[in-house]
């Protein structure tokens, strides 16, 4: 079918208005957007030859992102609603943190961006198919926002967005939990599969728990709450700890990010991120220790003491540690008689940098009586009949040969133990 010259015409004016939105601009940068502005452009152009690569192109894109329940409707208007539905920008950043009407220069620009989005929902791929030749993109997906873009109202196009920002967040903070950052050039990139362990799975060590859901409790309400070092024996269920207050208090606006050591450099650019949002967020940093030698960790001092520029309120540091002290102490830094004169202040720096967390919780290996009562409890959790006399002497000889007792080995014998009795676990369990 040949392209009239009205809807040359039309795709001329389109493709113009798709590289001027103002707040969605990432929809028309993303690789769907922008096979789709090419397209458009070929077609005001009569290029069928050159349209025809592009609808390819464009193809290519929508069915990357394509869900896996897509079996009815139209592939573009499916990408366009969920992209702009979910769409971080000016207007979702406002509601999400003031929740109220957004003032007349956003209403405005977003009504502009709108009334663009709503003209390109009308391009679907049956239309393309149809003129340049070749499959549409025809499937289904349950989402939230449906066809909203397809009202001929502008205004109320506007508030069914807010509406949506409103309930499911307006932007990857308000709907996402947890975040992992990949440095300056990747950013926050969030965790699509949350660990989904509980705090209410994990055996032992309540009242260290206990310290550390606390704390947690006063920061998520908005009260002054401290950075959080949790130390001891490997195994003892410090990370685990962590990532259960997520499923505890991310109906509450807690969101965890981790941080890998070698990226602590960063964390002034993540700080800065962060510092608006109305969500709570726990910066979280496994097995953090520092040579002798290195000098990072001052870097980490400053930012946990904060400087000319005060700590964000709604951020705190949760680190785990297989030491006391953080920073490494040896011998030789207490010095010599030709060694440096205020080596003493040095050894105390190093010493003192642990104090900065505020509240230290000590993890310590479990005893004999503890290890068997944890392995118990999670051969139980796990649907182990055994009688508990069996499943304390087989877990005690598993520690004999596997990695000493802990938390973690009694964890990895009740797995093996459910294994051999053949029960089927849900989901995994700490």
């Amino acid at each position: 079918m040949l392209i009239s010259d009205t809807e040359r015409m039309a795709c001329a004016t389109l493709v113009r208005d798709w590289g001027s939105l103002l707040f969605f601009e990432r929809l028309s940068l993303s690789a769907p957007g922008t096979a789709f502005g090419r397209c458009l452009e070929a077609m005001a152009d009569g290029d069928m030859s050159r349209s025809r690569v592009a609808y390819a192109a464009l193809f290519r894109a929508l069915a990357a992102e394509t869900p896996p329940d897509f079996e009815a409707g139209d592939g573009w208007r499916l990408w366009l609603h969920h992209a702009a539905a979910n769409d971080e920008n000016v207007l979702s950043r406002w509601v999400e943190r003031y929740r109220g009407d957004p003032p007349l220069w956003i209403r405005a620009a977003a009504l502009h961006d709108l009334e663009i989005l709503m003209r390109a929902a009308q391009c679907d791929t049956e239309w393309f198919a149809q003129r340049l030749g070749g499959p549409a993109l025809r499937g289904a997906a349950v989402d939230p926002l449906p066809w909203i873009l397809a009202d001929g109202d502008h205004t109320r196009v506007l508030r069914a967005f807010i509406a949506r920002y409103r309930s499911a967040g307006g932007t990857d903070f308000g709907r996402g939990r947890a975040f992992r950052w990949e440095g300056p050039a990747r950013g926050l990139v969030a965790i699509l599969r949350i660990d989904p362990t509980r705090l209410s799975d994990l055996i032992g060590y309540d009242e260290q728990r206990e310290i550390v859901v606390r704390n947690t409790e006063h920061f998520v309400a908005g009260h002054a709450a401290n950075n959080v070092l949790l130390y001891g024996e490997r195994g003892t269920g410090k990370s685990s700890t962590i990532k259960g207050l997520l499923n505890e208090f991310g109906d509450r606006g807690l969101r965890l990010i981790e941080l890998a050591r070698s990226r602590l450099a960063d964390l002034p650019q993540i700080l800065a991120i962060l510092v608006e949002r109305p969500q709570r967020f726990i910066i979280f940093v496994d097995d953090l220790a520092f040579s002798s030698a290195e000098t990072d960790y001052r870097d980490l001092k400053a930012i946990l003491e904060g400087g000319v520029e005060p700590r964000p309120g709604n951020v705190l540091l949760y680190a785990t540690s297989n030491r006391r002290h953080v920073v490494e102490e040896r011998f030789s830094d207490r010095g010599g008689p030709t060694d440096e004169i205020h080596a003493w202040d040095t050894t105390q720096e190093k010493l003192s940098f642990s104090d900065r967390f505020g509240i230290s919780v000590t993890f310590v290996a479990p005893d004999r009586d503890h290890y068997t009562r944890i392995a118990v409890a999670l051969a139980r959790a796990r649907g182990v009949q055994l009688p508990a006399s069996v499943i304390a002497e087989r877990a005690l000889a598993w520690a004999v040969w596997q990695n000493g007792r802990s938390g973690r080995t009694a964890r990895q014998f009740a797995d093996n133990l459910a294994a051999e009795c053949g029960v089927r676990l849900e989901r995994p369990l700490d």
